[in-house]
Parts: structure tokens; C-alpha cells; sequence
């Protein structure tokens, strides 16, 4: 999804042939090569622009510099890192940029910011940040206070020197997803300036009146999961869209996660939605750690949020079905104690819930699906759903023998592993509880 500036070279055809630039005239987003334009010679500020100050053994929350690595990519000018010398956790905010918004709102170009950082931080093999002070201070913090700015420094070899780092602040500008902005007091000033008039005059992406191919142009009403969850009764039974990353599939449905930044506090959180397919087979929906768009309804079934009327056709694609984003993303299941399970803000959240041991249960009278009343180590009740489509098989039988008594899971002294979404429960009788759905039967592991 991700696409470089180019420009074609006003240069002999000869040259052409060997500048190695691709039919779409793309440069390689992994060295920000140079190239040109048919109007303006393409000039790689980025390569121009060295990081002059040792970093080794510095700490950039009380030095103004230090190498730290990557915790959380959160948009286009924003991350969180981890500082290599303290271990303590930095929230920054990139100076002189200011991308298009993709978390709370949605902006053209945005998602496609967010993906160019995350990509850049997460290759990295060396990352620095420094403040704009040249002498050694703490950083500053931003307007909200809880953010440092910060130069975000990258560096793509094994054991770099400093003219090794590239400043991916200015690269979010000379690639045209952000102009320069309150940069004019800054030792990088010009090369900001330079790379803005530059990107401008390229004419693509924020500077482009070509419609972003990710962002939803359709008549739904654009949301994000933290909204959705946060205020349920302002979307249920609205045309939404929104995009999440799949974390866990059943059958042709999925749970989609993302960990969304509150702007406020800056704190994380994760959030989730189950999207039913309508028992339609959807590709980008069944594979886990697509990034997608998705457009349907919000819907409420047994006291959990879905999105229904989701569609998708490779061959007769409308503005509405899903889209695929990017894939490969990597969403860790949540690890948390029984009795935090017991929480709304994890509804539809994968969780794995460790040392549990089955204390209760029952098979329903019209099918083979089960709930299993559990307890785990330190004393914290929750309840495991087994539903009629996932299958689990007795370990010492012939690998063939369906489980279908609860009491199966109460051998003394025996506990077990699961993975999959919270949902809340709610009884005939009105009794609220929690439960992990089970959506394979590997999720299931017993500890030996």
C-alpha cells in the first residue's frame, strides 16, 4: 500500500533504462533513492541530512538524545519507544511534521502515513531520537504533556556511523505525507523547507488531487473501533466504516483487534468487534493479521457488538466491500488473570487466560456446545464457551473422540491454556457473566 515519490528523469534514454525505477516510476521506500521529474530535479534531502551527535550510552529523556527501540507505532508522527539505557518508556511526537489523522479520526492519507512510519521504525536495525536542543538537556514534552519531541533517527545496516541515519521526520515530508510545520526556528529548517516545495511541486499523495485508494469515500458514517466500543448506543444499527487487524478467525467469521492511543491521556488500549460474514466465505476477512476496512452495520447479539452486512468480490468489487490494507501484521493475544476477564473493555478482545481448572459446567440440550465454569490459579473465576462448531478431542483416545462432557475438564490437579475473544453472557435469569470463546481446538492446551 505504501508508495514512494518519483519522478521521471529528464536524463538520455539510456539512463532511464538503468535507473532501476519501476513501471509505476516508484523509488525503493527501503533507501529513499534518488530520482527526477520531467519539471524539477529530484534532490534526496533525506540522504543529505546526517545525525551529528554520539547517542551510545545516552539517555534521551534527561540527555536530549539516546537510542531506543521500538514499543508501539502508533500513527504518522506519533510512536512510543522504549529507551535502550533506562528501559523506560518515551511517547514522541515528531517534530515539524503533522500527518493526516488516522486513529481517532480518519483523514486521506492517513492510514497511509501510519503504514510508511510503522514500516520505517520496524525495519530498523538502530533507532535514535533526539530533541531539537544541540546541548545536552532533557527533552521537552508536548502541549498535552504526556509526549516528548523528538528527531526520530533510523538506521538500516549492522553497527551504523552516524551519516548511516536516516531522519524519518523529514521523510514524511519529502514523501508527501505531511508539509513542514513549526520548523522555522530548527537547525533542519531548510532541508524541511526544501523537501515541502519539493514534495508540492511532485503533486502527490497530501499534495495530490488523486482520491487516497485506501480511505473510504463511501456514504457510511467513518468511525474506529474506540468509538464503537466507548459509545455503542451512538452506532448500533448505523452504516459504519471503520478497519481493524484480524486476530482470531471461526468458521468464515473473524474478530478484528487494533490497539488504539487515547489523544487526551495518550494511553493504549485495545479494542475489538466480531464481524459476521453472513457464513460467506470472505478472503481478506480469514486470514490473521490482515490490516482491513471494513463496511457494514453495527449490530448487538446476546450483549456483544458485531458488524453485519459486510461484503466482498474480487471481481465485481463496490466502494463498500472489504478492503484489504496490508498484511502480515503481527496482534499478540492479551495475557490476562481470570478475574480481569471479567471486564466489558475486553469484550471481543483475543485474551489468553493461563493455569485454569474446570470447577463446573454444562452441555446445552440442543446441540454439542458447552460452557465450562473455570478457575485459575490465583482464585479468579471465568467461564470457557465451547461452541457446536469447535471441536475438541480427547488427547488420550483415539484423536478422533469428540469431548462433549464438562466434567472432562475437572480432572484434579490437571489445568489448561486458552486463547480466544471475551464475550459477555447474559442468563435467562438476567445474570451477567464472561466467557473465553474457544474458536479452534488448538487454543486449547493442557498442561502437562
Amino acid at each position: 500500500m505504501i508508495k514512494q515519490k518519483a519522478f521521471l528523469a529528464l536524463i538520455p534514454l539510456f539512463l532511464l533504462v538503468l535507473s532501476a525505477c519501476n513501471p509505476n516510476g516508484q523509488s525503493d521506500s527501503n533507501t529513499s533513492g534518488g530520482s527526477t521529474s520531467g519539471e524539477v530535479e529530484f534532490i534526496d534531502y533525506v540522504a543529505q541530512t546526517h545525525l551529528t551527535s554520539e547517542y551510545e550510552g545516552r539517555n534521551f529523556l534527561t540527555e536530549g538524545i539516546g537510542e531506543v527501540t521500538l514499543y508501539n507505532a502508533v500513527d504518522g508522527d506519533t510512536a512510543h519507544f522504549t529507551s535502550v539505557v533506562s528501559d523506560e518508556r518515551i511517547k514522541s511526537r515528531f517534530i515539524g511534521v503533522d500527518t493526516p489523522e488516522s486513529t481517532g479520526q480518519i483523514q486521506p492519507w492517513g492510514k497511509a502515513a501510519a503504514h510508511f512510519t510503522a514500516e520505517k521504525l520496524r525495519t530498523a536495525t538502530v533507532i535514535v531520537l533526539s530533541s531539537e536542543s544541540q546541548a545536552i538537556a532533557p527533552a521537552l514534552a508536548d502541549s498535552t504533556g504526556t509526549r516528548h519531541l523528538s528527531f526520530v533517527w533510523a538506521a538500516y545496516v549492522a553497527s551504523p556511523t552516524l551519516n548511516d541515519f536516516k531522519l524519518i521526520n523529514l521523510w514524511l515530508v519529502q514523501e508527501s505525507y505531511s508539509g513542514a510545520k513549526g520548523i522555522s526556528s530548527s537547525r533542519y529548517a531548510q532541508p524541511f523547507y526544501d523537501a515541502d516545495m519539493q514534495a508540492q511541486a511532485g503533486g502527490l499523495r497530501i499534495w495530490s488531487d488523486d482520491p487516497d485508494p485506501d480511505f473510504y469515500y463511501g456514504e457510511a458514517f467513518l468511525t474506529d473501533l474506540k468509538q464503537v466500543n466507548e459509545s455503542p448506543d451512538d452506532w448500533i444499527d448505523k452504516k459504519v466504516y471503520l478497519e481493524g487487524i484480524v486476530a482470531k478467525t471461526i468458521s468464515t467469521d473473524a474478530y478484528i483487534n487494533l490497539d488504539i492511543e487515547d489523544e487526551e491521556t495518550s494511553d493504549i488500549q485495545r479494542y475489538g468487534l466480531f464481524i459476521f460474514s453472513g457464513y460467506k466465505s470472505y478472503a481478506p476477512l480469514l486470514t490473521i493479521g490482515n490490516y482491513i476496512g471494513l463496511t457494514g452495520t453495527i449490530t448487538e447479539f446476546n450483549g456483544n457488538l458485531q458488524m453485519t452486512s459486510v461484503s466482498y468480490s474480487p471481481y465485481y468489487p463496490s466502494e463498500d466491500d472489504i478492503k484489504l490494507i496490508s498484511t502480515g501484521h503481527t496482534i499478540t493475544p492479551l495475557v490476562i488473570a481470570a478475574a480481569e476477564g471479567n471486564n466489558p473493555k475486553y469484550i471481543n478482545v483475543v485474551v489468553t487466560v493461563n493455569n485454569l481448572h474446570g470447577t463446573g459446567g454444562y452441555k446445552e440440550d440442543d446441540s454439542n456446545a458447552m460452557t465450562i465454569n473455570c478457575m485459575d490459579n490465583l482464585g479468579g473465576t471465568l467461564n470457557l464457551r465451547i461452541s457446536d462448531g469447535v471441536h475438541v478431542y480427547d488427547r488420550e483416545g483415539s484423536g478422533f473422540d469428540r469431548i462433549l462432557d464438562p466434567m472432562y475438564f475437572q480432572v484434579e490437579g490437571e489445568t489448561f491454556n486458552v486463547t480466544g475473544a471475551l464475550l459477555r453472557f447474559e442468563s435467562m435469569s438476567g445474570n451477567v457473566s464472561y466467557q473465553v470463546n474457544l474458536c479452534k481446538n488448538a487454543d486449547l492446551v493442557f498442561n502437562d
